[in-house]
């Protein structure tokens, strides 16, 4: 017991609270574009694109893929 050292903790200087917020901005524009923009966006590049539904859905489907591919070698890195 007497060999155990004590580790000094280093106090907070909030540079953790950046990384909070940033990370809390990256999950509320991903899930906004995933369940709530994601339709509306498909409209409105159906309109301004003239191409139809299936066309027009593609960025949503190629968006949540990308995030399910790419998402398990990113948080290898982490």
């Amino acid at each position: 017991m007497a060999c155990a050292k004590t580790s000094k903790l280093i106090k907070d200087k909030g540079y953790s609270w950046v990384i909070v917020f940033g990370s809390f901005l990256s999950h509320f524009a991903h899930v906004g574009f995933t369940f709530g923009t994601a339709g509306n966006l498909t409209i409105a590049h159906q309109e301004f694109f003239k191409v139809n539904l299936q066309q027009g859905s593609l960025i949503g489907t190629v968006h949540v893929g990308v995030v399910f591919i790419f998402g398990e070698r990113i948080s290898i890195t982490i």
